[in-house]
């Protein structure tokens, strides 16, 4: 389907996806999940998988990628954090509360991860909890080590969050993981190839 357009004296046929990528898209908050069992070597991080019922400001593109819980923020947010929750509980059936978000060691503030508008909060776990998801607009979930989560289909977004997340790790070391610089340079190596294929 095409929508009629008139720009100046000239009309143009335009793609509704191109006219919703240049509507401003409201932040987006999300949870990082994170698995570390007691006196463990190992993480697992839950990614779910994005269904093909696209929102407003999403795109049919993103269908099968892995990303984290997360959504726009709506007007009855009443923070970013609430809506982090929010889109976690609807995505994962997983209900936390702003206790559970892993806080800075001195000012007990939730960490958050920014890139643009939009913030990821994590939660830290021992155990793995059970997920439900609805089926549509998620459609699967896995338990995913990083090494393991990079070779996995994911957007830009999901690439430069992850990028952060793990710089973060280790500049702050905020959890016990052991992230080497392998990995990182080639989370840098993905997003340099997902920038050079759309351009």
């Amino acid at each position: 389907m095409q929508e009629f357009t008139t720009v100046g004296k000239r009309s143009l046929y335009r793609n509704p996806a191109s006219i919703l990528s240049s509507v401003p898209s409201p932040p987006r908050a999300g949870i990082i999940v994170v698995v570390i069992p007691p006196n463990a070597q190992t993480h697992e991080i839950l990614f779910v998988v994005q269904g093909d019922s696209a929102s407003l400001y999403d795109t049919p593109t993103g269908c099968g990628n892995f990303g984290f819980p997360k959504g726009h923020k709506s007007k009855s947010d009443k923070s970013m954090i609430h809506c982090a929750l929010r889109e976690c509980y609807e995505e994962t059936g997983l209900k936390f509360s702003e206790d559970d978000l892993l806080k800075h060691p001195h000012t007990q503030r939730p960490v958050s991860i920014s890139f643009m508008s939009n913030r990821m909060y994590i939660v830290r776990l021992d155990v793995k909890p059970s997920v439900s998801i609805d089926g549509v607009e998620i459609v699967n979930y896995e338990w995913l080590s990083i090494n393991d989560a990079l070779q996995k289909q994911m957007s830009s977004f999901t690439m430069k969050i992850l990028s952060i997340f793990m710089r973060q790790i280790i500049n702050h070391r905020w959890l016990p993981i052991t992230i080497g610089e392998p990995h990182i340079c080639a989370v840098d190596a993905l997003i340099k190839s997902a920038k050079k294929a759309k351009s």
